[in-house]
């Protein structure tokens, strides 16, 4: 995995703003039909692990559901 690829951590404060914030710039990028790996910390070692995969156009559509709330 590339060192400064965006991904989502479980172990940081993932709010909707961050999380659009996060989109938007991986758009900007022209990688917006990509996604995000999502991350654990690895208790076993001193790195992360990945648990999951979101695509961008799966985050968006549940960014913009979040916003009827």
């Amino acid at each position: 995995m590339l060192e400064d690829a965006d991904t989502i951590k479980l172990d940081e404060n993932n709010t909707i703003m961050s999380l659009r914030d996060k989109l938007i710039a991986l758009g900007r990028s022209g990688n917006d039909d990509g996604g995000f790996p999502i991350l654990k910390k690895d208790l076993n070692e001193d790195g992360y692990r990945m648990v999951g995969y979101i695509g961008a156009s799966e985050l968006g559509h549940a960014l913009s559901k979040s916003l009827f709330l």
